[in-house]
């Protein structure tokens, strides 16, 4: 390697700054005691829940009652 290049090596490793090490998670307390995404996601699975059962219901309540002809005996 040339005097030049290595010149240029040693500056750019001095101008890049470092990085520095970070905790992956940081843990804080909630009211609940549970982690805010497992409480979100498990409130998103009870609303779906309440959202098709009404669909499913609505739809066994409201089978064969059609206002309009025709009708099967018809």
């Amino acid at each position: 390697m040339s005097d030049h290049a290595k010149a240029m090596s040693q500056a750019m490793s001095q101008a890049m700054p470092q990085a520095t090490p970070h905790p992956m998670e940081h843990h804080l307390e909630t009211s609940t005691g549970l982690d805010n995404r497992k409480l979100a996601i498990w409130t998103f699975i009870g609303s779906e829940c309440l959202f098709f059962a009404t669909l499913i219901s609505n739809y066994l309540v409201n089978k064969g009652k059609s206002l309009v002809g025709p009708f099967p005996h018809e």
